[in-house]
């Protein structure tokens, strides 16, 4: 289980930096208590994109006011956090199953932490997607505060889980 545990470790590192290395930016221009946002290209967290020139805006939004306006670039955390969950979701799926395949009748801590997130990011994932069929909205409720909570409430179960000595 080291060597399983080393791979662990890399695959989350992985995610980290292919979550920061493809970070979701936009432009925004500010007009009083307008707002006009244009989504920039992927682009790592340490070095952002250039923010786009005021005639681009104008190009997309054509009641926007002759006077230039500086345009501004932030992050999109949000979507950063989402991919970053979503790659996070993939590995612990994937060390569950090869924990469960080849644990035997050994436990193990880590592992178990790791088969409890895979276990509560995808209820987190099934009870966002049912509350947005059920709500008929455009897109999922925030689905990147439902991947957290279902890797807290999971690591939190497998924990638990642990402590009382249940064999999953």
């Amino acid at each position: 289980m080291k060597g399983l545990r080393l791979l662990l470790l890399l695959a989350i590192v992985a995610c980290l930096t292919l979550a920061a290395s493809r970070a979701h930016w936009e432009s925004r221009v500010v007009v009083g208590l307008q707002t006009y946002i244009i989504d920039l290209k992927r682009s790592p967290v340490w070095a952002p994109p250039e923010p786009l020139a005021y005639s681009q805006f104008r190009e997309n939004f054509q009641d926007l006011p002759s006077t230039e306006l500086p345009a501004h670039v932030l992050l999109k955390w949000d979507w950063t956090l989402l991919d970053l969950l979503m790659y996070v979701w993939v590995v612990t799926v994937l060390f569950s199953a090869a924990y469960i395949a080849w644990r035997g009748p050994r436990r193990d801590l880590v592992f178990h932490g790791v088969l409890g997130a895979a276990i509560g990011m995808t209820s987190g994932a099934v009870m966002c997607v049912g509350l947005w069929i059920l709500a008929g909205g455009w897109a999922p409720p925030v689905p990147e505060w439902f991947g957290l909570a279902g890797l807290v409430v999971g690591l939190l179960g497998a924990l638990l889980d642990w402590s009382m000595g249940k064999v999953s």
